[in-house]
């Protein structure tokens, strides 16, 4: 059987509902706010197609079934990069990288478009999730763009900045000649995923932290993790029973964020 392949926010999204109805709400109210709750699935590196650059694949027959309601990547729109795209790649002070992070998040949201700006990530650029990774920034923009409604969908920037903190820990055991520096992205993630008739499913917007992991060698993004302020059952949870007294409520609007701080 063909396998399936699908975004990294996906799996985190669709399996959390399942699981959750397995918990008892006292449980749930207990789990860890920084990350969604672990997947019983397999993850594994996408060696069927070759054009993803790596991607994940995997084997629970519900999950399976479900990721097969997604577009394909030519109803979504096929991002494809090819060695043409990445001919602009120089090397970036960590300076002019946040504000190149800072200023194509605001105007392109590729966090949900897949419009990424290839020449700031490495050819060996990872993303993670707290359940899963897949290899590849063209990997990363189709999965996105699949998931992702293009007409209600946003990634708003709250901050965008170096992170002292996050770069030390991520350098503890970095070898001398592979120290990276930590551009940490809050945002704002709202709209619908295409799961479902019409524009899919809405899900409750929440906060994001994506730490961009940038190479001091060549000034290239070689790792991207995000973590999330919700768990995963929360934001699916809430798509369907909102009323749900243990669930979060929406994060506010980003200038109301803004205006509180």
């Amino acid at each position: 059987m063909k396998s399936v392949h699908v975004c990294p926010l996906f799996l985190t999204l669709v399996p959390s509902l399942l699981a959750a109805s397995y918990i008892s709400p006292c449980k749930l109210s207990q789990t860890c706010n920084k990350h969604a709750p672990s997947l019983l699935l397999l993850h594994a590196k996408n060696n069927d197609d070759e054009k993803d650059g790596g991607g994940l694949t995997y084997s629970s027959p519900i999950t399976s079934f479900l990721g097969r309601f997604l577009p394909s990547k030519e109803e979504a729109g096929v991002v494809s990069l090819d060695e043409a795209t990445f001919s602009g790649r120089k090397k970036l002070s960590i300076d002019d990288m946040v504000s190149a992070l800072d200023q194509g998040l605001r105007e392109r949201e590729w966090f949900v478009t897949g419009d990424v700006i290839p020449d700031l990530f490495a050819e060996d650029f990872t993303f993670k999730d707290p359940d899963v990774e897949l290899q590849g920034i063209e990997a990363y923009a189709n999965g996105v763009k699949r998931l992702f409604d293009q007409e209600t969908s946003r990634a708003e920037v709250i901050e965008c900045s170096l992170n002292q903190d996050a770069t030390r820990d991520a350098n503890e055991e970095r070898d001398v000649n592979d120290v990276v520096q930590v551009i940490r992205v809050e945002w704002r993630l709202s709209g619908n995923v295409n799961i479902g008739p019409l524009q899919g499913l809405r899900i409750k917007p929440y906060i994001c932290i994506s730490d961009m992991h940038v190479r001091e060698a060549d000034g290239l993004i070689i790792y991207q993790e995000d973590t999330f302020d919700i768990p995963g059952y929360d934001i699916l949870l809430s798509a369907f029973f909102p009323w749900l007294p243990f669930l979060a409520p929406e994060a506010p609007p980003v200038s109301e964020i803004l205006k509180s701080r």
